[in-house]
């Protein structure tokens, strides 16, 4: 092979390698759709028990999420390939003791112009094509509803992860086809009824939760029980393959896991 040959050919195998590259960092608007959790903002990870989150409605053309304080919301625009502007940033106007998440969440967010795959079930954000300046993981998947059938223990509520020596496991049992709920609070036997809105991919909602009248020396368990259970809009899958319950706002407010 003469030299013009041999520099053909690795121009070509580097030509070759880039646009493999650029294929797999790729990503369409279905990619990108969805709920992602913060895990890193300009290279430091985000340890707030707060849960910071970044929601990309494509259909809408919108931005939401949670700052780990505030709501946020914006506008989305997806019309060009890996490029992502996101507008008319704002929040809403709620106090709290730590700012400076919500602060550095927001800047950043306003210089974003770029968007790229970063693994399983992770997309990296860029103000430009050098070092990303937000890594977001996956916050849930989105499953048929009839996947719900059957029994679920609560393992969390209101983030907070409930003790195994309960003496009654709390959990629910969805009858999807009748659309009706029934379980323990950890105390008492509830029940309600299940209903989903049928324009909403992930839609659950709880209706007339009514439970037994029993008096146990922890009633606190069950009156967060029920009042998230009250709260619920949305569902999704973790990771994990846990269970999770959303509020209309997006906050996670129930976890359960399969009964086995």
């Amino acid at each position: 092979m003469n030299a013009k040959k041999m520099y053909l050919s690795v121009f070509l195998g580097v030509l070759l390698l880039s646009s493999c590259k650029t294929a797999r960092d790729m990503v369409s608007e279905n990619d990108i759709c969805g709920e992602w959790n913060v895990v890193e903002i300009q290279g430091e990870p985000v340890r707030a028990q707060s849960n910071p989150f970044i929601g990309f409605d494509t259909k809408k053309g919108r931005v939401y999420g949670y700052s780990g304080c505030n709501r946020i919301m914006g506008s989305l625009d997806l019309s060009r390939d890996n490029k992502i502007e996101l507008g008319h940033m704002a929040s809403t106007l709620m106090a709290c003791p730590d700012m400076e998440l919500e602060g550095k969440l927001i800047e950043v967010l306003s210089t974003v112009k770029n968007v790229k795959r970063a693994g399983k079930n992770k997309i990296a954000l860029y103000a430009s094509d050098k070092e990303p300046v937000m890594l977001l993981s996956k916050r849930f998947s989105v499953v048929p509803l009839s996947e719900l059938e059957g029994e679920w223990n609560i393992v969390k509520v209101y983030g907070d992860t409930l003790s195994t020596d309960l003496e009654v496991r709390p959990g629910v049992k969805f009858d999807i086809a009748d659309g009706r709920i029934s379980g323990n609070s950890g105390c008492n036997r509830i029940t309600g009824e299940l209903r989903s809105d049928e324009t909403v991919e992930n839609s659950i909602s709880f209706h007339g939760v009514a439970a037994t009248r029993m008096m146990c020396p922890d009633m606190e368990t069950e009156k967060n029980i029920l009042s998230a259970l009250n709260n619920v809009r949305t569902y999704g899958i973790l990771e994990n393959g846990n269970l999770v319950f959303f509020t209309a706002g997006g906050a996670a407010v129930l976890e359960l896991k399969r009964n086995k």
